[in-house]
């Protein structure tokens, strides 16, 4: 249903996977050799959910598998999910347990030895832009795992902070911004989220009222019995509002081509 809703933004693999799971594989085996960052985007709301350690990692290694089967792609995503689930407001994620999940769910050597060479400047107090990527984080998960790792350990409480830092880092923003602040927004204090922004979503079907209510029965039932906690979302109206969304979004950046 997602995928026929124009989704903005898709990634090809994704795409590939949606089209291979429309014309009957399973999805065991829908997914394609790719390491983007699709599994990372949906990671950070199972490390929320989940915290079971050995639980959480059926569920994203089964949610990862799905789009992508690269590897690194699926071990971007458990580390993206720890780190979720280690985010809290009474202990906030630091360097030291970063490097630890990162020791624990990365046996793949690039993508460790990017993730521990980020920690470290994160340490120093540096941004995303001493990874060195010329014009950002690009979508492949060895970019976009250490990008969202620095954003998130120089301020884990802080969503919005997050979400800056990625957006002045340049690249694949959308992908970068939305992981760092679910992460950071695990352990945000929820009358602490910007208000002004908040107040401006204007969408539909997926409304805040929508968002909250799926929030709320998330938290109050067991993502492993049951799978509808909130009621089917009215997907007639979703092809439009991403059509039109897709045309905002293309207006603008054709815009601002021009006025190179």
């Amino acid at each position: 249903m997602w995928f026929i809703c124009i989704p903005p933004g898709i990634g090809m693999a994704t795409a590939k996977a949606c089209l291979k799971l429309w014309i009957g594989f399973p999805a065991s085996r829908s997914g394609v050799r790719s390491a983007g960052n699709g599994p990372c985007m949906r990671a950070p709301i199972l490390g929320v959910l989940i915290a079971d350690q050995s639980l959480r990692r059926q569920f994203v290694d089964a949610s990862s598998r799905m789009t992508h089967t690269d590897p690194r792609a699926i071990e971007g995503a458990r580390f993206i999910a720890a780190l979720a689930a280690s985010n809290t407001a009474v202990s906030p994620i630091d360097a030291e347990t970063a490097k630890a999940i990162a020791n624990y769910e990365l046996a793949q050597s690039d993508l460790h030895s990017e993730v521990l060479r980020s920690i470290e400047i994160a340490i120093r107090g540096g941004t995303i832009a001493d990874l060195g990527y010329a014009r950002g984080p690009t979508g492949f998960v060895l970019q976009t795992v250490p990008a969202v790792t620095i954003a998130v350990l120089a301020s884990p409480t802080d969503p919005t902070a997050a979400i800056q830092a990625c957006i002045q880092a340049g690249g694949d923003t959308d992908s970068t911004a939305a992981i760092a602040a679910g992460i950071c927004g695990a352990a945000a204090d929820p009358d602490g989220l910007p208000q002004d922004l908040l107040s401006g979503i204007i969408d539909f079907p997926i409304t805040r009222k929508y968002l909250e209510r799926l929030a709320t029965g998330l938290a109050v039932r067991d993502i492993s019995q049951d799978h509808n906690p909130v009621g089917v979302l009215r997907w007639v109206a979703v092809p439009l509002r991403n059509l039109i969304m897709l045309i905002v979004v293309l207006a603008h950046g054709f815009g601002r081509i021009a006025r190179l």
